[in-house]
């Protein structure tokens, strides 16, 4: 059998290191390097010690405070979030969401567009029924009762903290833990092409960001404004309360405005300096009014990111293709806030918020876009609590204290204006064209400026010192609402002199474009346009003076050209049309519009006292719902201005009646009475007038002149027959005479033959007639004659065709009645001139009177006797037929009275007869002089 040797026991090696536990802090002596120890003084807050190096044990570690993680926490107790991100190598796009906008990453299977490794395990010969197994004992390590002990506290650690070997395996929950890393859902995904995938960042389906276009976000805008319609403060109180508002802690330092709040119930205007709740804030203005359900903007200021975006936008222009773009996407709330101050003069020359650059005019054209990517140009509802902010929305904070202030910054630097380039202060804009050789094109945009109940707001746009201009659905306005109120007096918005967008001056560079623009209202002036302006759809509400037209304009050159629109909506302002001076030689400025409008008073002014009305020229249509017979104008004008309404120009009047400048045609009907037609002023008008009476009544129809201005040289004319007419053409300061009637009317006149009237041409009266003393003595014969012009009357001539030698006359009189019945003027006792001389005659009135236009009536009365047919007049014959058509008071030939030795002072024409006249007595020719 073999040899069986028994030795004694050899030399023990070095144990290995062990994780001791104990109570209290270990002293240098516990344990060798290498070692951990735990302190179980409080199970509930062991800390863990080591690895012991140098003999030194160094700082204990609380397990989960601040030490170790705890796996229940799922990462939520990391002290730096962020460097966990790093540490776990995690890219950029582990904290998106899977989107197709900025800020988001792109799915694999993204439809704009055209890996995992196994790990190895490790085999361990030393392990517990391997080859080569180590016991505890071979290297010293604890007993197995040690080991339970261990066991015990460790248990409590691996239960409570997570370990560098275990890699997160033993969180709690993952996607927990990926929430509280502030990871976004593209976190879980994998580089890929196909759904479920997230793209590289340098996936070759995607194509690059044109290099000419700048996009305000790039340069930090953040365009996260809000506004709500349930704002309340009180008077001389800086809190603002909201039920609604959502307010968080990062507002303080954002603009504010507030509507109504401010003194007299301005617009308030401040920031937010301290937060209180979701549903209260500080302001740094206390309110000069008490609001509620008022409408609250706020906004971090974009104003230097955009202003960053514009100028790269014009220096790439300038060092390329002459061209940039400065893109402004949707906002990420609802409008990107402008609260910067206004920029004046300085390189800008100007005086915006925004400022545009200058180029000069020797150098090459530079076009500048400035474009949102939707139309902008949405009409407010008048139910809308809150302003729109339709598309890319700029919201300007900017608001004037007084109408002084303003002046003064006007005065200074131009008007004062979200977006603006160089200015007429600066020297653009002005004589003899001086303009920055600049083509702006605003697209897809809309501009709020602060709502001011004076007018004392900022210019939305203001490109008076630009060479070409171009806005394309553009919207602007206050930040007003209708059912606030902000609108219902637009007259109060002529306190302060703001203009909602001023277009590049006369003497431009022959570009002028508007498109699809609406004004929402709240300025002084709506729009001012020079010449050279192309219009394709305007609407401007709620301004006091809303389209004007620049003949001149703060030292420009005088409108020469034309501007012309398809159509201009107009509702709810004071002025229609308001012209800005006159155009170059006292002409212009000159203007083809058809304006739509609801107004009850369309009225038409001027800001330089009536100059420029006066000189305006071109034709403007008027439609919708308007009152024709209000048409205001503050002075004359110039424009031939049509009414919709009508198909034809002509109006019937049965009364006295005043034209107005629609008119063309005036059919007058006296049927009723006498009637005036007062003629529009001659100043300034463009087309004639023809006023008709169609009438068969004798009653006179008098065409006067406005004020002083004449007809032919006189001050009133008349139309005696039925359709008898006059067209009358403006002479500049008074009406001449285009055409009239030939024989009854106009142009037969007793002037030719030296006399101021007649019955009827002389000619005519190739006739006698008698009648018996037994038949007319004592009798009142009444003959109508018509005056159509103011005369000095002294004499009544008559035709004395048959003498009666052996008559025996007395009382024998001719005298005048007005249509009145009263007696103007009489001769003395005629006896003796109808005793010879059968001639024309003519008998002074024993005293000349001055007769104005209208019917007369020339009345003989004879006394004595005579033989019949020996005592004879010239006449025109008529008998039964004279009177045709005519009743008292207006019959032409009539009697009246009986037993008269004179005239008396009044006749009552409704009492005239005809019953001596029918034989054809009476039918006498007279004549006036």
């Amino acid at each position: 059998m073999p040899s069986v040797i028994v030795a004694s026991s050899g030399t023990s090696g070095p144990r290995g290191n062990s994780v001791l536990t104990g109570t209290g802090a270990p002293s240098a002596g516990t344990g060798i390097d290498g070692d951990w120890y735990i302190d179980n003084s409080t199970p509930s807050a062991l800390v863990i010690y080591g690895p012991k190096a140098a003999g030194a044990w160094g700082s204990g570690q609380a397990l989960g405070a601040g030490g170790a993680l705890l796996q229940t926490n799922n990462l939520s107790d990391l002290n730096s979030v962020p460097a966990a991100r790093t540490n776990l190598g995690l890219g950029g796009a582990a904290v998106l969401n899977i989107g197709t906008t900025a800020g988001t990453a792109a799915a694999g299977d993204d439809s704009r567009m055209t890996n995992s490794r196994t790990p190895t395990a490790h085999a361990a010969s030393h392990g517990s029924g391997g080859s080569d197994p180590v016991t505890p004992a071979a290297i010293g390590a604890y007993t197995n009762a040690a080991g339970t002990a261990l066991d015990a506290r460790v248990t409590t650690v691996e239960n409570t903290a997570l370990t560098k070997t275990d890699n997160l395996a033993s969180l709690g929950n993952a996607t927990t833990a990926r929430t509280n890393l502030g990871l976004g859902n593209s976190a879980t995904r994998a580089v890929g092409t196909t759904a479920g995938t997230v793209a590289a960042g340098d996936d070759a389906r995607f194509t690059a960001a044109d290099a000419w276009v700048f996009d305000v976000v790039s340069y930090g805008a953040v365009g996260n404004g809000k506004v709500v319609a349930d704002a309340a403060m009180t008077a001389s109180s800086a809190t603002l309360t909201s039920a609604t508002a959502a307010f968080v802690v990062g507002d303080v330092g954002k603009a504010i405005q507030v509507l109504g709040a401010g003194a007299s119930g301005e617009t308030l205007v401040g920031t937010i300096s301290a937060y209180t709740s979701g549903t209260q804030v500080t302001l740094s203005a206390t309110a000069g009014s008490t609001v509620s359900g008022a409408c609250a903007m706020w906004a971090t200021d974009d104003t230097t990111a955009i202003q960053a975006a514009i100028d790269a936008a014009a220096a790439y222009a300038v060092a390329h293709s002459g061209s940039a773009t400065v893109r402004i996407p949707p906002a990420s709330g609802q409008f990107y806030g402008i609260a910067g101050a206004l920029k004046t003069g300085g390189s800008t020359l100007g005086n915006a918020q925004l400022t545009l650059p200058v180029y000069a005019a020797t150098g090459r054209k530079i076009t500048l876009s400035i474009r949102g990517t939707s139309s902008g140009a949405g009409v407010q509802h008048w139910q809308q609590t809150v302003p729109n902010t339709t598309g890319a929305t700029l919201l300007s904070f900017g608001l004037f204290a007084s109408a002084g202030a303003q002046t003064t910054s006007i005065n200074a630097g131009g008007n004062p204006a979200v977006i603006g380039g160089p200015a007429q202060p600066g020297g653009y804009g002005v004589a003899p064209g001086v303009f920055s050789n600049l083509y702006v094109d605003i697209a897809n945009l809309s501009v709020l400026t602060a709502h001011s109940k004076f007018g004392l707001t900022y210019t939305a746009i203001d490109l008076s010192g630009a060479a070409n201009a171009r806005l394309q659905d553009v919207a602007y306005s206050t930040t007003g609402t209708v059912p606030g109120s902000s609108y219902v007096s637009p007259g109060v918005f002529a306190t302060g002199l703001s203009i909602g967008v001023l277009l590049p001056a006369n003497g431009n560079n022959d570009l002028t474009i508007v498109e699809n623009v609406t004004c929402g209202g709240g300025y002084t002036y709506g729009i001012v346009v020079p010449e050279h302006t192309d219009i394709y759809g305007l609407r401007i509400l709620y301004c006091w003076a809303a389209f004007c037209p620049a003949g001149s304009y703060y030292s420009s050159v005088g409108a020469a050209h034309s501007i012309r629109a398809s159509l201009i909506s107009i509702e709810q302002c004071t002025f229609l049309i308001y012209i800005f001076g006159p155009g170059t030689g006292g002409l212009g400025p000159t203007m083809d519009l058809r304006i739509d409008t609801e107004t009850s008073i369309p009225r038409f002014g001027c800001r330089t006292g009536g100059t420029g009305l006066a000189a305006a020229r071109g034709r403007v249509v008027i439609a919708g719902l308007f009152t024709p017979a209000n048409l205001t104008l503050d002075y004359p004008t110039g424009l031939h201005i049509e009414s919709a309404q009508l198909s034809y120009p002509v109006t019937t009047k049965t009364g006295n009646y005043t034209a107005i400048s629609f008119d063309e045609d005036i059919l007058a009907d006296a049927t009723s009475g006498p009637i005036t037609i007062t003629l529009p002023t001659a100043v300034g008008r463009t087309r004639p007038i023809t006023v008709k009476k169609i009438d068969a009544s004798g009653n006179p129809v008098s065409v006067d002149g406005a004020g002083s201005e004449t007809i032919d040289g006189q001050l009133v004319r008349q139309l005696f027959g039925q359709w008898d007419y006059a067209t009358l053409g403006p002479s500049g300061s008074g009406w001449y005479v285009k055409a009239a009637p030939t024989a009854t009317s106009w142009t037969d006149r007793p002037s030719e033959q030296g006399l101021l009237a007649w019955t009827y041409d002389p000619n005519m009266a190739g006739h006698v007639t008698a009648q018996s003393n037994a038949g007319v003595a004592g009798r009142i014969t009444l003959v109508k004659i018509p005056i159509r012009e103011q005369i000095t009357w002294s004499s009544i001539w008559f035709g004395l065709a048959g003498v009666d030698a052996g008559a025996t006359l007395s009382n024998c009189y001719l005298g005048v009645y007005d249509s009145a019945g009263n007696l103007k003027g009489a001769t003395a006792d005629i006896s003796s001139s109808l005793m010879s001389g059968a001639t024309a005659k003519a008998v002074a009135l024993t005293s000349s009177f001055t007769a104005a236009p209208g019917t007369y009536y020339i009345a003989m009365l004879l006394n004595g006797t005579w033989t019949t047919n020996s005592l004879t007049f010239k006449a025109s014959g008529a008998g039964v037929s004279v009177n045709a058509g005519l009743t008292a008071p207006n019959l032409r030939y009539s009697n009246l009275l009986t037993s008269q030795t004179s005239l008396p002072s009044t006749l009552t024409l409704s009492s005239q007869s005809t019953s001596i006249i029918n034989t054809g007595w009476a039918s006498q020719w007279y004549g006036v002089s």
